[in-house]
């Protein structure tokens, strides 16, 4: 969303005064989502410190007054509360218009950048493809489809054999600062996000079109009422009835969690397997323990690895750095105690790493020291 000049200095104002209105905060979260760090300035005779200081005094008097409302708020639970400072000390930088340098502990020596397409393919006979060096065209021809690679770079399969039933199983992973487009033999489409691993026959033909994850996924499943689509993820089961979803399913997260954005999916877990929980659009199931539980979802703030940008809503520093490590490839090691503050924010999965660091340095609840690809959180 693009805004004169004149609308975001008005905006930035409000927000680091504490005096904006719900459709104000949101309507600047959109602007920056996708915002140039140079655009905004604003002369102010306060210090870095006194402004800081300010902004956090009027966030907290923000969240007593709407306490009550924001337990209440079904979707976007971020950014306006005093958890989440993230946004408006940036917003704070600007408006004094200085650019801040990252502090020297985040100057890495190693080049850390961010994620991006990079899979490996292994077929049924155990042949390996690197995607992302592999050329446009066909891969490989497999008992069932064609495999590809698209011009856009996607991996995808076109059934050459209708009649085959039961294909050979591929599977395709992403490393850790890697994602991937899969487009099945059925029409379906599948976003791997960093460190997940996805197996599928190439025809996608069976009765039950069954697929496997590890990690993260975003589906687009061609529904058919005659072969339901299922993901398997850890025991659990979600079945689609015409859908796109969400799952994530990373083993170091503390739930299974599926996500739905449009159309229907069920979900079951290993306590009761056959017991499954319908979801509407907009809600989330967990699976904790085999045990599911439904509940409303902030959808955007689960799709938006899928759109390029993190979102932090009210999370830990263990949680925000789960998603950061995954992405830059980094191992992230905590000294001391850590804050118990919660992060909320927003910012470009293709920003730099060093300002991904800098922007959470500047709550000033955090710091950051980097030693090669290894990175020391302090409070």
């Amino acid at each position: 969303m693009n805004f004169p000049d004149k609308r975001i200095q008005e905006l930035a104002r409000k927000l680091a005064a504490g005096n904006f209105t719900e459709a104000e905060r949101r309507a600047f979260e959109q602007w920056y989502a996708s915002h140039n760090d140079t655009y905004l300035e604003e002369e102010s005779d306060e210090t870095v410190e006194v402004l800081k200081a300010r902004i956090f005094q009027n966030i907290k008097s923000r969240q007593a007054a709407e306490s009550t409302a924001f337990r209440l708020r079904k979707a976007r639970r971020l950014a306006g509360i005093a958890a989440s400072l993230l946004i408006f000390v940036v917003i704070g930088i600007w408006l004094i218009g200085k650019r801040t340098n990252p502090s020297d502990n985040i100057n890495a020596a190693v080049k850390i950048i961010p994620g991006g397409n990079k899979a490996i393919l292994t077929l049924g006979n155990g042949k390996t493809i690197v995607l992302d060096s592999a050329t446009e065209g066909r891969l490989a021809t497999t008992s069932g489809a064609l495999v590809i690679k698209t011009a856009e770079g996607h991996l995808a399969y076109k059934s050459n054999t209708p009649s085959v039933v039961q294909g050979e199983k591929n599977k395709i992973s992403t490393p850790r600062g890697g994602q991937y487009w899969v487009n099945l033999a059925d029409g379906s489409r599948v976003l791997l996000n960093a460190a997940s691993t996805l197996t599928y026959s190439v025809s996608m033909n069976e009765p039950i079109r069954e697929v496997e994850l590890s990690g993260e996924a975003y589906f687009e499943v061609r529904h058919n009422a005659k072969r339901p689509f299922r993901v398997k993820v850890a025991g659990s089961v979600i079945e689609d009835i015409g859908t796109t979803f969400l799952v994530n399913s990373y083993n170091d997260e503390p739930a299974i969690t599926a996500t739905l954005l449009e159309g229907g999916i069920s979900v079951s877990g290993t306590l009761n397997p056959n017991n499954f929980y319908q979801l509407k659009p907009g809600q989330q199931a967990s699976v904790v323990a085999g045990s599911v539980s439904i509940t409303e979802a902030d959808t955007e703030q689960a799709a938006a690895w899928k759109e390029g940008y993190f979102m932090f809503g009210g999370e830990t520093i263990e949680a925000v750095m789960r998603k950061i490590a995954r992405w830059y490839d980094i191992e992230v090691i905590y000294e001391g105690a850590l804050p118990t503050d919660r992060f909320g924010g927003t910012i470009s999965r293709f920003e730099s790493f060093k300002q991904v660091l800098h922007k959470l340095e500047l709550t000033g609840r955090v710091h950051f020291t980097i030693e090669g690809r290894r990175v020391i959180v302090k409070e």
